[in-house]
């Protein structure tokens, strides 16, 4: 196990949501060729937000995060994305990195290494390469 852990849940409303879709032209996000954004595109944003909005809360003291997903393309999208939603939302970027199955362990242990408390915050994204759950 990397660290201890705690569980948040974090309140994100339909009009947050809209909001920020309605505003994400000046971000260069997914959505922004002018096609009809999806409700995946709306959940997308929701944990964006959510995990922006919890991170910036100091009485969580969060200062690593790793997120699962159910494909490659997701976890970087996810990573990639995610300091867009940031600075929309007034906050400072963090360190982003995605771990890839294909990735050696040395170039893991590589990407995991912004994880370390001693570092700014950070967000590591994977997709079937980090197992999760509770022990």
């Amino acid at each position: 196990m990397l660290a201890d852990y705690r569980l948040i849940g974090v309140v994100v409303t339909e009009p947050e949501v809209h909001s920020f879709i309605q505003s994400r032209a000046n971000l260069g996000l997914k959505g922004d060729d002018g096609r009809v954004l999806t409700i995946e595109d709306a959940s997308n944003a929701a944990k964006q937000i959510a995990l922006a909005k919890a991170m910036s809360q100091p009485e969580y003291g969060i200062r690593a995060v790793i997120t699962f997903h159910n494909t490659i393309k997701s976890a970087s999208t996810f990573a990639d994305e995610h300091n867009g939603y940031r600075e929309s939302m007034g906050q400072l970027p963090i360190n982003t990195a995605t771990v890839r199955g294909k990735y050696n362990a040395k170039k893991r242990v590589e990407a995991l290494q912004i994880l370390d408390p001693h570092q700014p915050p950070a967000l590591v994204t994977n997709a079937r390469c980090l197992t999760e759950g509770i022990d």
